[in-house]
């Protein structure tokens, strides 16, 4: 039985990620918005749970690719804000420190969900603004770089 270096582990789940980001769209095509969106999630959310479970390291790529997961599952209604806080809380668990490209996610989920009607503005942009500014402060007390 071959057994695959841990580099190789890591960039399969990114690849995973990937693919999954670019299948919500078809699911939501072939199964409806809600269980296409719930799939996606669900999955999404799985192959990190796994990630952690087998102390395989997460890397930002892999955040980056299940908040895209969330910004579509936002775009059909199907998400909100909240679901990308859970994923910073997560990525502050493993001492990741965002990086602007999150930050866009973050605030193109936070545009869906103004535009969907699901979220305040002035509420949600200060939610974003704070939880951006509390990870960045426990990143740079933790010493992260």
């Amino acid at each position: 039985e071959e057994v695959l270096p841990m580099k190789s582990v890591v960039v399969m789940y990114e690849s995973l990620l990937g693919l999954l980001g670019c299948s919500v769209e078809w699911w939501c095509v072939t199964s409806g918005d809600v269980r296409g969106c719930a799939t996606a999630l669900r999955e999404g959310w799985n192959l990190i749970d796994e990630m952690c479970r087998d102390s395989i390291p997460l890397t930002l790529t892999h955040f980056e690719r299940l908040l895209a997961i969330i910004a579509t599952a936002v775009r059909h209604g199907q998400a909100s804000l909240i679901v990308a806080e859970h994923v910073l809380f997560r990525m502050a668990a493993v001492d990741l420190v965002p990086s602007k490209r999150v930050l866009s996610l973050c605030c193109d989920i936070m545009a869906s969900s103004i535009a969907q009607g699901t979220a305040t503005p002035v509420i949600d942009a200060a939610r974003l603004s704070n939880l951006w500014l509390s990870a960045s402060t426990s990143f740079s007390k933790s010493g992260a770089p």
